[in-house]
């Protein structure tokens, strides 16, 4: 009986925190919501958005050519040797950047009121951000994964590790793509707004990678984070 009384009063708890707190942050709460885990993301990861998105980088021209998969397979990248980055590593850090950064962004999709235009948009656009961010960290090894199978043919592990790369890429494209559908509503796309944050998010990330003040605050603000994340790891 006692039990039954408290399974009650459990869900008569939730069900008043659900009431109060579901779909009710506007614009401005949505942004400080999903400030911390895109400062994380960003700051962490910003090589990887320098490989895209930095004017002088050519990775998407070489990518969509073809003539960076053609490339030879450096060994180190398999080894590890002379300190040099391996698929391993990137695969490790894109895992855990997502399994950090992604139940977050699903819990703000959850409090955001986002039948509000402003609401939408501010949650598309920092939702699209972490996952370009993601999937610019993911790139790295997927490319050195199919060069490492053209220049030495394919392992059980490669194929393990390629259909590791797109059941990943295919997760976070799925969460930008979530991000811009709405569910309460007969209208579950703001068609207008969603072409609107599409153009405006890569656009905003080649304009912020290509500022002087990006490489100049950039260590330090790195530095702070990773400050903040080493104290909140310890306590």
């Amino acid at each position: 009986m006692a039990t039954t009384k408290s399974e009650g009063r459990l869900r008569e708890t939730v069900a008043r925190v659900t009431a109060r707190f579901r779909h009710r942050f506007g614009w401005l709460g949505t942004a400080l919501l999903m400030f911390p885990v895109l400062a994380w993301t960003v700051l962490l990861a910003s090589d990887c958005l320098e490989n895209i998105f930095h004017s002088q980088s050519l990775l998407l021209p070489s990518l969509i050519s073809g003539e960076l998969l053609a490339r030879p397979f450096n060994t180190y990248h398999a080894t590890g040797a002379k300190g040099t980055p391996t698929i391993g590593y990137w695969l490790f850090w894109f895992t855990l950047f997502a399994v950090a950064s992604l139940p977050w962004a699903l819990a703000v999709r959850w409090l955001s009121n986002r039948e509000k235009r402003g609401a939408y948009a501010v949650y598309a656009f920092c939702s699209m951000v972490l996952g370009i961010t993601l999937l610019a960290m993911l790139i790295i090894p997927l490319i050195w994964l199919i060069q490492y199978v053209n220049t030495m043919g394919v392992t059980p592990r490669r194929i393990r590790g390629l259909a590791y790369c797109a059941i990943g890429g295919l997760v976070v494209l799925g969460f930008i793509v979530s991000a811009f559908v709405r569910r309460r509503t007969g209208q579950r796309w703001d068609w207008q707004m969603a072409v609107a944050v599409i153009v405006a998010t890569p656009a905003t990330l080649f304009l912020l990678v290509n500022t002087k003040a990006w490489a100049v605050l950039l260590p330090s603000l790195r530095t702070s984070c990773f400050c903040a994340f080493a104290l909140v790891c310890v306590f």
